[in-house]
């Protein structure tokens, strides 16, 4: 029996779809220096581009039920995990933002794996 996509599911895929696009966008205007953040590197700007486009690619992937799109935004959303807290050590005055990324980012993998939608991704 087929079993429909969970709310959460389909509400964090557009959420992951929209903050993709956006950190695509401001990390594109970082690397060619339009803008010039304090304690951010050109390096940490590439990065944010390379997880933002897998992202941003395995959204669909999560609309459509697919069990590997899951695991690849379960690391990816890792990966946010770390940086955040790599960020608070680079910049301390970071640290609400960061805390803000990490029980975000959890509550995003959280919503990946609730009973309903382990059902959906057909695990």
């Amino acid at each position: 029996m087929s079993v429909g996509r969970p709310v959460g599911v389909t509400v964090l895929a557009v959420l992951i779809w929209i903050v993709a696009v956006l950190q695509i966008l401001v990390s594109v205007l970082l690397i060619v220096g339009a803008i010039h953040p304090d304690g951010v590197t050109v390096v940490a700007a590439w990065a944010t581009l390379i997880i933002a486009s897998i992202s941003f690619v395995v959204s669909f992937g999560l609309l459509s039920g697919s069990n590997l799109a899951r695991i690849v935004e379960t690391i990816a959303l890792g990966l946010s995990l770390v940086t955040a807290v790599i960020q608070v050590f680079q910049q301390p005055s970071t640290v609400a933002a960061s805390a803000a990324t990490v029980v975000l980012t959890a509550l995003a993998i959280a919503l990946l794996y609730t009973p309903r939608a382990q059902r959906f991704f057909g695990s």
